[in-house]
């Protein structure tokens, strides 16, 4: 019951937060996003800094390093790509504040290289995110968001990926692999949480059976507001 309060609250906030209610929606523009893999590089780091919206991620980039579109009738889109010796470092930011009470409009749709290894951060206001990172090479997870709603899908590409999720009152489901060890670091208010197969093994840690001896590893550190969180194994 308390983690169907806290989506129904989240999920309330953040539709009026992005809607605007019933004010009439303002013009949209959309940014095409094509930024190829740099000769010569081996990794990409990715860095995301956005306003309130929704926001999907997936693999499937199509050779590029990263592809998809933004669209948004507040903010200003600015794409960035640079090289430091083998790592491309991307940065796609939005610029620009809240203007009046119209009906904001804010959705980017982003997809990642399948064959790249990768680390992403992503700082982002209220949110819906959707990220199915299951194909990409994901070496390093960070995101910082506010009152948000976040599905998270992880693989196992990766030999180890770290994930550090810093969320204010949020709505979370995180899906994992099962040939994968997990081990969980929660620190959390009032929160709803369902871990299936994880034991509790000290304070505020959780893993699962086979971490120990599993050949790939996720390592999640959550530090959540008020919350419902809810772990899937695939």
């Amino acid at each position: 019951l308390v983690g169907i309060l806290i989506t129904l609250v989240v999920l309330a906030a953040m539709a009026f937060m992005i809607f605007g209610g019933n004010s009439p929606a303002m013009s949209v523009r959309t940014e095409t996003i094509a930024i190829e893999k740099a000769a010569g590089t081996e990794m990409s780091v990715i860095t995301l800094k956005n306003g309130a919206g929704t926001m999907s991620i997936t693999g499937g980039s199509d050779g590029a390093a990263v592809s998809g579109k933004w669209e948004t009738n507040f903010l200003e889109p600015k794409i960035e790509s640079t090289v430091d010796g083998k790592t491309q470092k991307i940065e796609l930011r939005a610029e620009g504040n809240w203007r009046g009470w119209g009906r904001h409009s804010n959705n980017l749709d982003l997809r990642l290289s399948d064959t790249m290894p990768a680390q992403l951060e992503i700082d982002t206001g209220a949110v819906s995110l959707d990220a199915d990172l299951s194909s990409v090479t994901l070496e390093a997870l960070k995101i910082n968001t506010g009152a948000s709603s976040v599905k998270l899908t992880l693989g196992d590409k990766a030999t180890s990926t770290s994930v550090l999720l810093h969320a204010g009152a949020s709505s979370i489901k995180i899906t994992v692999p099962k040939t994968a060890g997990v081990r969980l670091r929660l620190v959390s208010g009032l929160t709803s949480k369902d871990l299936p197969d994880f034991e509790q093994v000290g304070e505020n840690q959780y893993q699962s059976k086979d971490y120990a001896s599993a050949v790939k590893k996720i390592d999640m550190n959550l530090e959540l507001g008020v919350s419902s969180l809810k772990i899937d194994w695939k």
